[in-house]
């Protein structure tokens, strides 16, 4: 988590979603579309699972000129959106995937989040595969422009009903080659460092050897909710590697110890990579006051 330090004005708008049924070769569901001040949302689905027993879906938000939408931790402002599908039938796990985000600053704030329409990747894991699938979420996400608007809708899709087209089928998979891919050997990150002294997190990334000069490497990071943590900085960029740092805002104690996972994306262009730390592993040095144990 990172800590929000500014609040929002917010205003109130709530939708419902609703089926619509569509016939074709294809099998997807999707749920109409619904209006709110500065974007429009729906669902869609397949409504066979995979052979994993898996449901791909997104959660379409279509943002009208000048609105944004946040990351799933936006930074200094910003609502994060959720996504809670917990009512649902024959559904037991789900799995929400985050597009890459962009670093904005506007009149609210500096925080990660979208310029431009996106879907955001659903995988919903089937109890049964061969069984009936009855979706029920509650959605929940900000929107901003000259204010800021939480979006609530309500969605209730049953599977069995649907047929849809194959440019549904199209957006379910296109959504996911906007989304990071797993770290290389010449873009990674080669190292995590907490710092007691200054109870911040140092992050040594590796670039690949030749980029524009003019490509600023980016770092976005949630970290458990205990421990909130600020927007990386970048402090330094040479030889091939680059350095950011992370300020903690409770101070971690042998009582208290860092814990938790940490996630990070590295971003370099248009290329993106994700990892995740354990926080106490190995894998995460610490420091301090000038004593290393990895």
């Amino acid at each position: 988590m990172i800590k929000a330090l500014t609040s929002l004005p917010l205003l109130s708008a709530t939708i419902v979603a609703t089926s619509t049924l569509l016939i074709s070769d294809s099998f997807a569901a999707s749920s109409d579309w619904q209006e709110a001040e500065g974007a429009r949302v729906r669902v869609v689905t397949q409504s066979v699972p995979d052979e994993n027993g898996v449901l791909k879906a997104v959660v379409e938000v279509d943002l009208e000129p000048g609105w944004k939408t946040y990351w799933r931790e936006p930074g200094s402002s910003g609502i994060p959106p959720l996504f809670n599908f917990s009512e649902s039938e024959n559904v037991k796990d789900v799995k929400v995937h985050y597009p890459v985000p962009t670093m904005i600053n506007d009149a609210t704030g500096s925080y990660a989040g979208y310029e431009k329409s996106l879907a955001f990747p659903i995988d919903l894991k089937t109890e049964n595969a061969e069984g009936d699938t009855h979706l029920q979420a509650d959605i929940f996400l900000g929107v901003c422009k000259d204010i800021c608007v939480p979006i609530s809708a309500q969605i209730d899709l049953d599977l069995k009903e649907f047929q849809t087209s194959s440019d549904q089928m199209t957006l379910i998979e296109n959504a996911r080659f906007n989304l990071p891919t797993q770290p290389a050997k010449d873009f990674n990150l080669k190292q995590a460092t907490y710092h007691g002294d200054s109870n911040s997190v140092e992050f040594e990334l590796t670039l690949p050897t030749f980029y524009p000069p003019n490509m600023k490497p980016e770092i976005f990071i949630q970290g458990p909710e205990k421990w909130p943590m600020t927007q990386p900085k970048l402090m330094s960029t040479e030889d091939g590697s680059v350095r950011f740092r992370s300020d903690i805002f409770d101070q971690p104690n042998a009582d208290d110890p860092l814990e938790g996972q940490l996630y990070v994306l590295m971003k370099l262009g248009q290329r993106s990579v994700e990892t995740t730390l354990e926080l106490g592993t190995s894998l995460l040095c610490q420091h301090q006051v000038g004593t290393t144990s990895c």
